[in-house]
């Protein structure tokens, strides 16, 4: 049954920025019907609201609590929609990475063959394996920390890397146009 709590419970959520998806996921977990929960978002949507009833009796609405921070409890987490995608930050950094945010599966990066498959793994799950296994204050706490992984990696990795392939290209120049023949013996 739809009650008015319901509905600021959800209207209250929407405004505080969270997804639908997080919201209806946090209601399922206090045992809200889905069907009652779809029907509230449909009244909402609704250009004026039915007044339902005051009180449920099979839900109690007081122990609808704001949406909690389920960072680092492991497969109990709900991850935000925010956090799922691609990490660059994981794929970048992989094994460094994975210590960093208690993803130790990521340590598989070392290992020769699988290292390299394990990147790419990294790269599509990485984000919500940290949020998994770590506590972080919030989704931009989170985000941010990642974003800093992918600035430190611009900063120091991909100088060398540049740095590398310059060097090859100059002694590929010296060697093949070598005017003294000090690379070539006749």
């Amino acid at each position: 049954m739809v009650t008015q709590e319901l509905i600021s419970y959800i209207k209250t959520q929407l405004s505080n920025g969270n997804t639908v998806d997080s919201i209806k996921q946090s209601l399922a977990l206090k045992n809200w019907q889905q069907q009652d929960i779809d029907q509230a978002f449909s009244l909402i949507q609704q250009p004026q609201i039915q007044q339902p009833p005051s009180q449920s009796a099979d839900n109690n609405v007081s122990d609808l609590t704001p949406i909690q921070n389920s960072s680092g409890m492991g497969k109990k987490s709900v991850v935000p929609e925010e956090i799922k995608g691609f990490s660059w930050a994981a794929f970048l950094w992989n094994w460094i990475w994975a210590v960093g945010n208690n993803t130790w599966i990521g340590l598989l990066a070392l290992l020769p063959f699988i290292g390299f498959i394990m990147t790419f793994i990294l790269g599509f799950k990485g984000s919500e394996w940290a949020w998994k296994n770590k506590r972080w204050d919030s989704v931009e706490s989170f985000n941010k920390t990642q974003k800093s992984w992918i600035k430190w990696w611009l900063i120091i990795v991909l100088p060398l890397i540049i740095l590398a392939f310059l060097g090859i290209i100059i002694v590929f120049i010296l060697v093949i146009f070598d005017p003294a023949g000090r690379f070539h013996k006749s």
